[in-house]
C-alpha cells in the first residue's frame, strides 16, 4: 500500500515529452524504481530517467531537474553545438543577426571584398572572411549594446559602470572587470530578450559583488526574480552568430 501511495504522488510531477539540447529533440522516458537514488541514461536521442519511488512530488521534480542539468552538460560536451560557418552563410546567400538580415554576394572577379548597407561583397569563398564579418558585426552593434546596457542599468541598479563592449567569446556569456567595464558575448544579440537582460543584470550585480555569494544572487533576484529559470534556458540554448533558415528571414534561437 505504501508503494501505491508513492506512485500516486508522482502524478503531480509534470514531465515534458521531450527537451531541446543542442537544438535536437531528446525524448524523455521516466520509470520509477524501489531505490533511494535516481539516475539518467542516454540512448541516442532518448533520455531514460530512473526515478526513486520513495520521493514525493516536490523532491521528484528537484531530482529530475538536477539530473537534466547534468545530462545536458554531458551531451553538450559529447556533441558540440553545430555553428553555421562562413561556407554555410555563402551557400545560403545571407544570414540573420540581431533582428537584421545580411546578404552575401560572392564574385570571383571582384577586386577586393567590402561591406555596404548590410551586404557583404566577398571576392572568393574563404574561411578567413569569418573574422572580418564578425568584426564588422561587433563594430555595427557597439552603440546598440552600450545604449542597451546603460538603459537596463538606469532602470535597475543605477551603478556607475565603465566601458561596455561586445566580444566573440567561447567560454563566457558576459564579464565584469575590476574597473566595472562590462563585456557581453555577441551571440547574445541573437537571444530572446529575457536571456540578454538576465546576463546584463548578472554582470551589473558583479559591480558590487565580485563573487557568486548568497548576497550576489539576492541582488540579481531584485530585478530578475526568475533568474534560475532563465539561467537554465540559457544553458539549454544553442546560440550562434550566423542564423540561417530556409526563407532567409530573421530567426531567434530559443
Amino acid at each position: 500500500m505504501k508503494l501505491i501511495r508513492l506512485f500516486k504522488k508522482k502524478d503531480l510531477f509534470n514531465v515534458p515529452n521531450f527537451v531541446l539540447i543542442n537544438n535536437i529533440e531528446h525524448s524523455v522516458n521516466i520509470t520509477y524504481h524501489n531505490k533511494k537514488s535516481s539516475s539518467v541514461k542516454v540512448e541516442g536521442n532518448i533520455l531514460h530517467f530512473r526515478m526513486s519511488s520513495y520521493l514525493n512530488s516536490k523532491n521528484l521534480e528537484e531530482s529530475y531537474n538536477k539530473l537534466l542539468e547534468k545530462v545536458t552538460i554531458f551531451i553538450k560536451k559529447k556533441q558540440p553545438v553545430y555553428n553555421n560557418t562562413i561556407k554555410d552563410v555563402i551557400s545560403a546567400k545571407g544570414f540573420s543577426f540581431n533582428d537584421k538580415y545580411y546578404k552575401i554576394l560572392l564574385d570571383a572577379n571582384m577586386k577586393k571584398s567590402y561591406y555596404k548597407n548590410q551586404c557583404f561583397f566577398l571576392k572568393e569563398d574563404s574561411e578567413s572572411y569569418a573574422k572580418n564579418i564578425i568584426n564588422i558585426l561587433i563594430k555595427e552593434n557597439e552603440e546598440f549594446i552600450n545604449d542597451y546596457v546603460n538603459r537596463i542599468n538606469n532602470m535597475t541598479y543605477k551603478y556607475k559602470i565603465g566601458k561596455v563592449e561586445l566580444k566573440n567569446t567561447i567560454s563566457k556569456w558576459g564579464h565584469c572587470k575590476n574597473d566595472n567595464s562590462i563585456m557581453i558575448n555577441i551571440k547574445l544579440l541573437n537571444a530572446p530578450k529575457d536571456i540578454l537582460n538576465y546576463v546584463i543584470i548578472h554582470e551589473l550585480s558583479h559591480i558590487v559583488y565580485k563573487d557568486h555569494s548568497k548576497n550576489f544572487w539576492k541582488n540579481v533576484s531584485i530585478f530578475c526574480p526568475d533568474w534560475k529559470d532563465i539561467r537554465k534556458k540559457l544553458k539549454r540554448s544553442s546560440l550562434q552568430i550566423y542564423v540561417i533558415d530556409d526563407n532567409n528571414k530573421t530567426k531567434i534561437n530559443q
